[in-house]
């Protein structure tokens, strides 16, 4: 399967399991399932504070485990990806495609 970039895991947040998410998207409050490490786990709960994701994983319930986490992306599959209004694409997506300006010069002949 397909997987998708959420975050990187910057830190914890708290003494309960708590893990504090640089986000690479804007969408992580919907998200239920995630990989860490090629790790399915479930969230618990989730909340945005400031720039940062507060994320609460099933299973993870201490300061301790959660300090295993720091540093690892975190991922979802790309089909539980939500979708995006029309005229909106994944980055993911778009890689590969030639990108062109507005007068029809493909910007790999440009320089």
């Amino acid at each position: 399967m397909e997987r998708m970039e959420l975050g990187k895991i910057v830190n914890t947040f708290g003494l309960k399991g708590e893990i504090k998410i640089w986000p690479y998207v804007d969408y992580i409050l919907k998200v239920k399932t995630v990989y860490i490490n090629n790790s399915k786990m479930e969230i618990e709960r989730a909340r945005r504070q400031k720039n940062i994701f507060v994320i609460k994983l099933k299973g993870i319930d201490t300061i301790e485990q959660a300090e295993k986490l720091k540093d690892f992306v975190i991922e979802m599959e790309r089909q539980d990806a939500p979708e995006l209004p029309k005229g909106t694409y994944y980055i993911s997506d778009l890689i590969g495609f030639d990108v062109y300006t507005d007068d029809r010069k493909n910007f790999r002949k440009i320089g």
